[in-house]
């Protein structure tokens, strides 16, 4: 070795020059062979996915002394093994799951995508998107229950899955199943998800009296669990923008037989699922009048006093005739004439229907 500061020849195995104690500069023993090789075996590698032949080798071995061509082997044995690893990993995760489970879905290999989309929620249970596409599987195979459970769990572990927001509320409108949709959408975690809702009608109508026969006048209330105009109709026909009226207060049913029929209706003018009851009010006949004191022969001044139902007027005559709306309106107790005299009375309710005649017979002898 030569000192580059003194040009004095000194013995390789020194580290300071003997005559003017400069050191030595160690430079590394490379090779650019070996660079050249690695990347020969690296190439060869990717592109056939195999380790080069013995030829190959015996062409190293005698390009490169053995201890330095068995490092670089092995430094390619390391690559080989972590490169089949990681396609490995690739092979069971779950985005090879989740993508192989679409790839079937698109070609109608459902049972291979259940099963793909299984795995796949294994690998991740904490995301949505696997239960989604079981969903989406099982309503392929129409089997809308199943679909149904799977977009439910999707939204319980990952509550602001739109996707499973957007086909459940699909689901529930070709069913016409408003009480689920309804609610659904008070699960609804924001204005996001609440907005998906605009373009359906989520109410349903409820009607304070059930349908049937009554013997008085009714006042129907119509309610509704949503948020959306309700509408409706007298007539029997469905009801909707132009056929129809907006409810306000509350409907007047009366004599005869009146069909309600009502829906909500949003803002674009989608009609809901439409509620009806049919109503017959057959009026009863009034109470007969009630007098007081019964009749009989009185020697004392004595008033008589007449009630009946509270909707009823009392109509009388002292002449033996029937009453009628046209008689005389009792307002107040009545002072018994004397003589013997028959009092006629009527009850005539709200609806005009009469009572039987009450005939009482009363004498009164001062």
């Amino acid at each position: 070795m030569i000192c580059k500061n003194c040009k004095t020849e000194f013995p390789d195995d020194k580290v300071y020059c003997p005559k003017c104690g400069t050191p030595v500069q160690v430079v590394p023993d490379y090779n650019v062979l070996d660079e050249e090789v690695l990347s020969s075996y690296l190439k060869r590698l990717e592109e056939t996915g195999k380790l080069p032949s013995i030829e190959d080798g015996l062409l190293l071995r005698k390009k490169m002394p053995r201890k330095r061509l068995f490092v670089i082997i092995g430094v390619v044995l390391v690559l080989a093994l972590a490169l089949l690893l990681s396609i490995g990993l690739y092979f069971s995760s779950y985005s090879y799951y989740l993508e192989s489970g679409k790839e079937a879905l698109e070609t109608k290999s459902y049972d291979s995508a259940v099963m793909y989309f299984t795995k796949a929620s294994k690998k991740a249970p904490e995301d949505g998107d696997a239960y989604y596409y079981l969903g989406l599987t099982a309503s392929k195979e129409q089997d809308y229950d199943k679909a149904e459970d799977y977009y439910q769990k999707a939204i319980r572990i990952a509550p602001t899955h739109k996707k499973s927001y957007e086909a459940l509320i699909q689901l529930y409108v070709d069913r016409k199943d408003y009480v689920s949709l309804e609610a659904l959408k008070e699960k609804a975690p924001n204005d996001t998800i609440r907005g998906l809702f605009d373009s359906i009608v989520s109410g349903t109508v409820s009607f304070s009296k059930k349908g049937g026969t009554y013997e008085s006048d009714l006042s129907l209330v119509l309610s509704t669990n949503g948020t959306d105009t309700i509408y409706y109709t007298l007539d029997g026909s469905n009801p909707s923008k132009k056929n129809g009226h907006i409810y306000r207060k509350p409907i007047e049913i009366t004599d005869g037989e009146t069909t309600v029929r009502a829906a909500c209706i949003n803002s674009k003018g989608k009609v809901g699922k439409v509620s009806e009851n049919t109503y017959t009010i057959n009026y009863s006949m009034p109470a007969e009048p009630t007098l007081s004191p019964e009749g009989g022969t009185y020697t004392q001044n004595t008033e008589i006093s007449i009630t009946s139902d509270e909707d009823c007027s009392i109509y009388y005559t002292w002449d033996g005739s029937d009453p009628t709306v046209s008689s005389t309106l009792y307002t107040g107790p009545i002072t018994m004439p004397e003589g013997n005299n028959i009092l006629s009375v009527i009850s005539v309710n709200s609806h005009g229907m009469s009572s039987r005649v009450i005939r009482v017979n009363y004498i009164y002898l001062p």
